[in-house]
C-alpha cells in the first residue's frame, strides 16, 4: 500500500510535467489556431503520452523483467491512450457545448472556460492511466 502511495505520488509529479507538455500544446492549439476542442486534446496528448511513459517506466514502476518488450509495452500504452484520449476528448467536447451558454453569465468564465474544461478532465485521464501503466510495468 505504501510503496504505490509512493508510485502514485511519483507518478503525479512526472504527470505534471506531461500536463504542462500538454496543456501547451492545447493551449495554443485551440487558443491561437483555433481548433476544436476535441481535435485539439487528441492532438496535444502523443508528446505528453510519450513522456509520461518513458519517464515513469524508469523512475516511478519497478518494471519486471519480461519477453514483452518496452516497444510493445509503448505501442500498448498508446493504443490504449487513443481510445481513452477519444472518449475523454468526445466528453470536453459535450461539456464544453452543453455548458457554454452558462458560462457566458461570467466573463472570467467564458473567456478561460476551454482551460476549465481541460482542468476538470485531466484529473480523471491522470488515474486511468496510472493504473495502466502499473499493469503494464509491473504485471505484464
Amino acid at each position: 500500500m505504501i510503496k504505490t502511495i509512493k508510485q502514485g505520488a511519483s507518478f503525479i509529479l512526472i504527470s505534471g510535467m506531461g500536463f504542462v507538455i500538454d496543456f501547451t500544446t492545447y493551449y495554443l492549439l485551440t487558443s491561437f489556431i483555433g481548433i476544436k476542442i476535441s481535435y485539439a486534446n487528441m492532438i496535444s496528448a502523443v508528446p505528453a503520452v510519450t513522456y509520461v511513459f518513458f519517464v515513469a517506466t524508469r523512475k516511478t514502476f519497478n518494471a519486471k523483467k519480461s519477453k514483452i518488450s518496452i516497444t510493445y509495452k509503448y505501442l500498448t500504452y498508446f493504443i490504449y491512450q487513443i481510445l481513452l484520449v477519444t472518449l475523454i476528448s468526445i466528453f470536453a467536447q459535450i461539456l464544453y457545448d452543453k455548458f457554454y451558454e452558462f458560462s457566458t453569465r461570467w466573463t472570467i468564465i467564458e473567456n478561460n472556460f476551454k482551460i476549465i474544461i481541460k482542468c476538470f478532465i485531466t484529473p480523471i485521464t491522470i488515474i486511468c492511466n496510472f493504473f495502466v501503466m502499473k499493469v503494464l510495468c509491473e504485471k505484464i
